[in-house]
């Protein structure tokens, strides 16, 4: 593991970038169809600087953390609080996040389509009204391998009501699973991985302690805070006790710049993918 050396971070919060003070934090991302988190700690932010996070609104906020020559952005999401308190001596201030938050929140659309109508037409439109990109879909529709009859309206149908409730259902009709990823829809299908390499993880190239796995199926394993471990993708587990390939449902990344933390706690299941 000789090239996980140097600790690297890239912490930005709006036009701060937060090199040459302790910095902690906390991210949490999954699958579901909830958004993603991240709390911050700063100390001894400047008054100009404290004052500016407090009077600021959607501010957003990327965190990237690894090695040097090893790393990757493990959060991308909007400001929604940052209040400060006093710590002995410090003063610590602390900036809660979301990814997608906006987007997830009630948003209500009422749209006729005739019969015939691609349901990726339908699911484009739900996302455009969320606010979120879409950019994969033809592919994913691909991979899923539905036929033809699966894409396509029968009838003159309405979309009426919440757009993320109607866009859950008729991604679910296209046998497709959806979450909020870095604030654009991530897509797969049902059961499915991201199409990236997987992750090798094994006490040589990263992993801390013992995997297990319960008896639902679920492995639980804690890495450095090596690159590319998240929501959707492959990792290749290689321990005395538990070998296999699973699918990443939830990540959480635990880091502390001035030491401590430096850690990713990942859950996995193996995965299968739905002809």
């Amino acid at each position: 593991m000789t090239e996980l050396f140097d600790r690297y971070h890239e912490i930005v919060v709006g036009d701060l970038l937060l090199r040459d003070v302790r910095v902690t934090f906390n991210v949490s991302r999954s699958l579901k169809q909830e958004a993603n988190k991240a709390q911050l700690s700063i100390w001894n932010l400047s008054e100009d600087h404290r004052q500016g996070l407090a009077d600021t609104d959607k501010v957003p906020v990327s965190i990237s953390a690894g090695y040097v020559g090893r790393f990757s952005r493990i959060f991308l999401g909007n400001l929604r609080s940052a209040r400060s308190n006093l710590d002995g001596a410090d003063i610590v201030t602390t900036i809660e996040t979301g990814d997608g938050e906006d987007s997830l929140r009630s948003k209500n659309v009422s749209k006729s389509y005739p019969r015939q109508t691609p349901v990726k037409v339908i699911v484009s439109d739900l996302a455009k009204a969320l606010g979120i990109g879409l950019d994969n879909l033809e592919e994913v529709i691909s991979q899923a391998r539905l036929p033809t009859a699966d894409t396509v309206t029968l009838s003159g149908v309405s979309v009426f009501g919440n757009a993320a409730r109607e866009l859950r259902y008729w991604l679910d009709s296209l046998k497709i699973e959806w979450s909020v990823q870095d604030g654009a829809l991530q897509l797969l299908p049902k059961n499915d991985t991201l199409k990236s390499m997987a992750v090798r993880l094994t006490p040589s190239t990263g992993l801390v302690g013992s995997p297990t796995v319960d008896n639902k199926g679920v492995m639980k394993a804690t890495a450095l805070l090596i690159p590319d471990l998240e929501p959707g993708r492959s990792v290749v587990v290689e321990s005395r006790f538990v070998k296999g390939a699973y699918r990443i449902e939830k990540v959480s990344y635990t880091g502390d710049t001035a030491g401590g933390d430096w850690y990713a706690n990942v859950e996995g299941k193996v995965y299968q993918v739905t002809a």
